[in-house]
Order: C-alpha cells, then structure tokens, then sequence
C-alpha cells in the first residue's frame, strides 16, 4: 500500500472507532455519576410496584 492509502485507511476506519471509544467511555461516565431515583416510601417499604403486579386485576376467591 502507498502511503496516501494508509492515511485514508486511517481517516476512515481509526480515527471514527476512536471517536467512538471516547463517547462510549464518556457516556458511561455520565450514567455512573448520575443520581438514582429515589422511590417512594411505601413502595419500598413492601418492596413492590405497580409493575409486579402484571396489569391484572385481583381475582375474588369464591367458596
């Protein structure tokens, strides 16, 4: 290879997958610094939410 091939190489392949390595580490960085949601009292209180429930209503026992 000539070496306006190398640098092209380098232009199109290297030089974005650095980019890429350097936003993902930033991203990363980013979400382990961010605060966590608290949630609400009662809701951790019975260590349920709503999503446990699966969206279905209570069933009536019937003897």
């Amino acid at each position: 290879m000539q070496t306006r091939e190398w640098i092209l190489t380098l232009a199109v392949i290297v030089i974005p997958l650095i980019i890429a390595v350097v936003v993902t580490l930033w991203s990363l960085e980013q979400v382990r610094y961010r605060p966590k949601k608290r949630r609400p009292a009662n809701v951790a209180a019975n260590g349920r939410d709503e999503s446990d429930r699966g969206g279905s209503e209570p069933v009536e026992r019937v003897e």
